[in-house]
């Protein structure tokens, strides 16, 4: 029998010889198929910079949106700066109207409020991926509708008003402090010291990184804690009080601190006034702590923004705002802005 002869299996079939047969085919082992791994996801929930996907996409925003630079130093300063600006100023009068108790809870209610905002708008940045924008958290969000335009509108409007109110203040209040200097005429003028800080104002707004600001901020600051530490002086030293420098009112009938020691303009101090006076200074206590807008640009730029690290700048900020605000005034403190206040009294 040749080699090629066919030989009878246990089934009754035939196989050629040197051919496998079908039992001995059908009792080898299956192999396994190749494990298939589901894709990760896009955008798992999020903790920590740290643990953001690294996509091809992500990356390439990342390099158009320039290298991280921030600290928490840098982050602190310009959000502390953002807080403390011309919201602050109506804070007095607020007090006055409220009392320094019910004063002092609402601000600390409002200050809660804001952290409590920053930390929910760093965290929805993290979801949608960094660099963020508010366009983006806002089209995660409600993708199709008109949200972002809103956004983008509300945001335009808020920085113009700001920047508005700036001007306001360089206009109102630089004539009244060059005033005891002896200046006159032109230099008086509110117009001139507007038009003057405009060319001022203009590069610093063009910055493309807002961690550029920083040294911006430290000066504005620096100004703030100068003006702090006058207000000390100027409240418990009676030889500064006679100074036309510091107390322009000091030859006239507004003086505060008559060498007689009487304090005409200082007022009452109480703690609580009526619950409506207090309702309507409620949208003042909000106000000042506006500072929403510059947080997603601040984390875009910080290095390692983890939730630690963002909590630090806001918690540190808030501090300083609500730390710098906690002063005693009394019932007699200006209503506007644009009138100097004659009674400072206290310190934090």
């Amino acid at each position: 029998m040749s080699t090629d002869a066919r030989a009878s299996t246990a089934d009754g079939s035939e196989t050629t010889a040197g051919s496998p047969s079908r039992l001995s085919l059908a009792s080898r082992p299956a192999t396994a198929p190749a494990a298939v791994h589901p894709p990760a996801a896009v955008h798992p929930p999020l903790t920590s910079w740290e643990t953001l996907p690294q996509s091809e996409s992500w990356i390439e925003a990342a390099r158009r949106g320039g290298e991280r630079t921030g600290s928490v130093r840098s982050s602190v300063l310009n959000l502390t700066n953002t807080i403390i600006g011309a919201g602050m100023l109506g804070l007095p009068a607020a007090f006055a109207a409220c009392g320094w108790a019910v004063g002092s809870l609402l601000l600390l209610a409002c200050g809660l409020f804001s952290g409590l905002g920053l930390h929910l708008l760093s965290a929805a940045a993290d979801l949608v991926g960094r660099p963020a924008s508010f366009r983006s958290v806002a089209e995660a969000a409600l993708p199709g509708s008109g949200l972002p335009y809103a956004i983008d509108a509300a945001i335009a409007v808020k920085c113009f008003g700001v920047a508005t109110s700036y001007l306001v203040v360089v206009g109102d209040s630089m004539p009244k402090a060059i005033e005891p200097l002896g200046a006159s005429g032109p230099l008086l003028d509110r117009r001139l010291w507007v038009a003057a800080a405009v060319p001022i104002l203009a590069p610093l707004v063009s910055l493309r990184r807002i961690d550029a600001l920083k040294y911006a901020s430290l000066l504005a600051l620096g100004c703030l804690l100068l003006v702090t530490v006058e207000i000390v002086a100027f409240s418990s030293g009676p030889v500064l009080r006679a100074s036309p420098l510091l107390n322009p009112y000091s030859n006239s009938s507004r003086n505060c601190f008559p060498p007689n020691g009487d304090l005409p303009c200082r007022g009452a101090v109480s703690a609580a006034t009526s619950a409506l006076d207090a309702v309507r200074k409620v949208p003042i206590f909000v106000f000042s702590f506006t500072c929403q807008q510059n947080i997603v640009s601040i984390t875009n730029e910080l290095r390692r923004p983890s939730q630690r690290r963002v909590a630090a700048a806001v918690v540190l900020s808030e501090a300083v705002a609500v730390g710098h605000t906690l002063l005693a005034w009394a019932d007699q403190t200006s209503r506007s802005v644009e009138e100097p206040s004659r009674s400072p009294r206290g310190a934090f």
